[in-house]
Order: structure tokens, then sequence, then C-alpha cells
């Protein structure tokens, strides 16, 4: 029981600090002796829990006189270390508010004779779909790393031109490995060696992010290997995080109470919830200037008819 809680264990550490003081020399139990009359300190057993209760009791009613002794060792003990022990257990754990409710709540609880237990709390634990891995988080990691490794020279102008020509060169033979499937492969390392070593004398000074050296590309006609890579390496889904999300949307919009909705207007309210970044910047008084319009026309021709 004493170990199941953290602050259990600091308090019955300070007490068993306050007895081994005392019972550790003969001259500083005969201090202990002169201040304290009616209960002497006791050592607690790990076994038993009556020596607790005596531990507690015998500083719980004359901790003022404890206090007093510890600061008799520390005034008059020739080892340093003692003395600072001593002073440092009557003027801040004896004085720490923590401590002495702990005191006064160990003797109530003795008195009403309640179990010294800790109730656990209950581990709320999150429910797992049936698809889900224990090694998700693991295996996305690794599957980011994996993507680094291959296309990660691409990453930016700076870092292509920081590589010189054989470092480039196994680059793009592990690309080309990356990228072939069976017989087939959508690169030529050494032509993509060849268009890289040449994109990086045309490129701008300022950095450039993967999708601007694209744009870039767009603008010229003989990267042909050069401009599938960075296609290849802008749509490629390192993580599910945006499908998660969208997913993590519909549970909000699909709940109990909404179980009838349609699949229709789920879509419209998935839209709008997914796309939220999109919708702020969508003009509504155009819109309900349109919707109006539509309506009053619709409202005409229904009338020229009757």
């Amino acid at each position: 029981m004493a170990n199941s809680c953290g602050k259990t264990k600091d308090f019955f550490g300070v007490i068993h600090r306050i007895y081994t003081i005392f019972a550790n020399s003969n001259k500083r139990w005969e201090i202990l002796k002169n201040n304290v009359t009616k209960y002497t300190l006791k050592q607690f057993s790990s076994t038993r829990w009556e020596s607790h209760v005596d531990s507690v009791k015998a500083i719980r009613f004359q901790i003022a006189e404890v206090s007093d002794a510890l600061l008799q060792v520390g005034e008059t003990d020739n080892d340093g270390k003692i003395r600072s022990e001593a002073k440092s257990l009557a003027m801040n754990e004896l004085g720490d508010f923590e401590f002495l409710v702990a005191l006064v709540i160990w003797e109530i609880a003795i008195e009403l004779d309640v179990d010294p237990i800790f109730p656990k709390k209950r581990v709320s634990r999150r429910k797992k779909h049936f698809d889900e891995n224990q090694n998700d988080t693991s295996e996305r990691f690794e599957q980011y790393e994996e993507y680094q490794n291959v296309f990660g020279f691409l990453f930016s102008s700076s870092k292509l031109n920081s590589l010189d020509n054989a470092k480039l060169k196994s680059c793009c033979d592990n690309l080309q490995i990356a990228l072939t499937s069976g017989e087939q492969c959508d690169i030529d390392g050494n032509e993509l060696f060849m268009e890289l070593k040449l994109l990086k004398d045309l490129l701008p000074d300022e950095e450039m992010e993967p999708i601007d050296i694209l744009k870039f590309l767009k603008r010229k006609s003989y990267f042909l290997n050069v401009f599938v890579v960075y296609r290849i390496l802008l749509t490629i889904l390192v993580t599910v995080a945006s499908a998660e999300r969208s997913f993590s949307k519909l549970k909000l919009l699909k709940s109990y109470m909404r179980s009838t909705m349609l699949q229709e207007r789920l879509n419209g309210l998935a839209t709008i919830a997914i796309e939220d970044d999109f919708l702020e910047k969508v003009d509504y008084d155009c819109l309900i200037e349109e919707f109006a319009s539509r309506k009053t026309t619709r409202k005409s021709r229904f009338s020229n008819n009757l």
C-alpha cells in the first residue's frame, strides 16, 4: 500500500530519515530522549503495518519536540553531512504543509479504522477499429524514413546542389531501383543523372521547393526523367493523415441521432466540414442572391403556366 502512491513513499521516506539520524548515534539518540518524553521514534517494517502506525504517532504528537532535537543535532554534531541533513529535515520537511497534512490524515485513518488503500483510477482505453494495428505508428515512421531515403535529395534545390557527382549518381541509381516493377521502370537512372546535372546549372539561386522546381520544369521540354520524378515525388501519399481526418469528420456528422441521414446530405456536410479553409473564402452573399433568383424565376414560370 505504501508503495502504491508517490506521495506516500515520500512521506514515509522523511519519517525514515528522521529515525535514521538519531538511531545511528548514541549521542544523537540521547539528544532525542532529552527532547521527547511521551513516544519514542520507531523504525517501521515493510511487512508489519503496526510499525507504520507507531512511527507516525511518535512524530504526529511530538513534532515540535522532534524539530527542536533535529535543530540541536544540526548545531552540535561533528559530521557536516549529518548537520546539514538535520537542519534540512527540521526547517524544510517538518515545516512542509503536505507533510503535516499527511501526518494528521494517517492518524485519523488509524483512529477510524479506515483501510489505508488508494483506489486505482480506471484507465480509459480508446476503442480500436477492426483494421487497426498496434504497430501503425512505427510502420508510418518507417514508411516516411524510406520515402526520405529514396526522394530526399530532391526535396529542395539547395539539397540537390549540395551533392557531388558521385553522390548524385548513387541517388539516381537507388531511385531507379525503387521505381522498378518487374521489367518496367518509370525512369532511366543514367539519363536522370545527366538531366539533374544540367538542371543544377539552370536553377535560380534562390531556394526552391519541389513544387517550384516542377513549375520550372514545365517551361522546359528536355527534362523528361526529372519531370516524371518530381511528379511522382509530389503525388505519393506518405501518410494517411488526410484520410483519417476525413473519417473523423464523418464520425461527428453521422452520429447515432443522425442515423437516418441520406447519402447526398452526408456528402454535402462532409465536404463543408473537411474543406472549411476553402469555405471561408466563399462569398455567401453571391450564393444567396443566385439561389433567391432561381427560386423567383421558378415561381414566375409556375404563375405563367397557371
